[in-house]
């Protein structure tokens, strides 16, 4: 992306208008307000949660009417909390309005509308931010620096990924009105996470998939297998069936065996514990403080926020071939 259109007084407090008002939306109201931004508005789907939502988290203004807010000629900026399968057309909808966007994942729900996405940012000159949260995450960071250094010369990294989801309920037991997708939303952070820490902006790519849950109509398990250009081979689990969360990696290198837990920030290698964060919460706090601090300090300094959409597409990239696989076996 070229030159970014934000126009902020530096270290301006940012109004910031919340589209959705799910549980992630909650995280990264706590971060923002954190942070000394304005939780000025957020928009729903249905008035009686918006409002309850709005009055908990501490949002000023709220509704239904996204319009409405979008046209708000105090709105700084927006962060889309909605519904997957609505990213695309929120985010198209604040771009058109020329407002700094920071965008949950998935940022789409297939590689065609995230690219749509990252060419409305471009044609509007405004930035996007993929909110791929799990790059933040202290275990993840140090696991690249060690194989970007060379620390670590991998041939082979397992991934897994996976919790119970086999009733419409999220991570901390909120009925949903909408269905999550394995491919794109953990499917995503999953296959970011292996080609992040790797480096790498390409892979082959096969997959199995199990039958589709026969409420739920999506993949319930999913096995990937990648080999890059340079010969690192690897897979990526992925389960919404599984009654053990796991949120791990192993790498495999020439010059040491690390296995890292991401759920709580630690990397062990042969001779013991490398890397501690101690982390315990499921979605930490300083994690989305730190990815929600890189986006406002975008804004701050008229840069584009990393990672952006084109930074994401590798990925999707990917994922797309594992959802044509599925599309192809099941017509989903």
């Amino acid at each position: 992306m070229g030159c970014v259109a934000v126009a902020l007084e530096e270290d301006a407090v940012v109004n910031v208008l919340m589209v959705g008002s799910g549980s992630i939306a909650g995280f990264h109201s706590r971060a923002i307000h954190d942070l000394g931004h304005t939780l000025y508005r957020v928009v729903g789907r249905r008035e009686s949660q918006v409002s309850e939502f709005a009055a908990e988290a501490g949002y000023e203004r709220h509704g239904i009417d996204l319009e409405r807010g979008l046209d708000d000629p105090a709105v700084d900026a927006v962060v889309i909390t909605s519904p997957s399968d609505f990213h695309r057309a929120h985010a198209e909808a604040a771009l058109e309005r020329k407002l700094p966007t920071l965008l949950e994942i998935p940022v789409a729900t297939s590689l065609a509308d995230a690219l749509a996405v990252d060419e409305a940012a471009q044609a509007a000159d405004t930035p996007v931010m993929a909110a791929h949260t799990r790059r933040f995450q202290p275990a993840m960071l140090r696991m690249r620096a060690m194989v970007a250094d060379g620390s670590l010369t991998v041939h082979h990294a397992v991934q897994r990924y996976g919790f119970i989801r086999r009733l419409n309920v999220n991570w901390v037991g909120y009925q949903r009105s909408w269905t999550d997708n394995l491919i794109w939303h953990h499917g995503g952070h999953a296959m970011d996470a292996w080609m992040w820490v790797l480096g790498v902006t390409e892979a082959e790519v096969s997959a199995k998939l199990g039958s589709p849950h026969h409420h739920l109509e999506i993949p319930m398990d999913i096995s990937i297998a990648l080999k890059t250009s340079s010969g690192v081979v690897g897979s990526i689990s992925l389960s919404y069936n599984t009654h053990q969360p796991l949120d791990d990696a192993l790498f495999i290198g020439e010059e040491d065996t690390i296995a890292a837990n991401y759920a709580t920030g630690t990397l062990v290698g042969k001779d013991g514990v490398i890397f501690d964060a101690g982390m315990t919460e499921v979605v930490p706090h300083d994690v989305i403080t730190a990815q929600d601090r890189e986006f406002f300090d975008a804004l701050d300094e008229q840069r584009a926020p990393n990672p952006n959409i084109s930074d994401v597409l590798p990925s999707l990239r990917a994922l797309q071939v594992v959802q044509d696989i599925y599309t192809a076996e099941y017509g989903a």
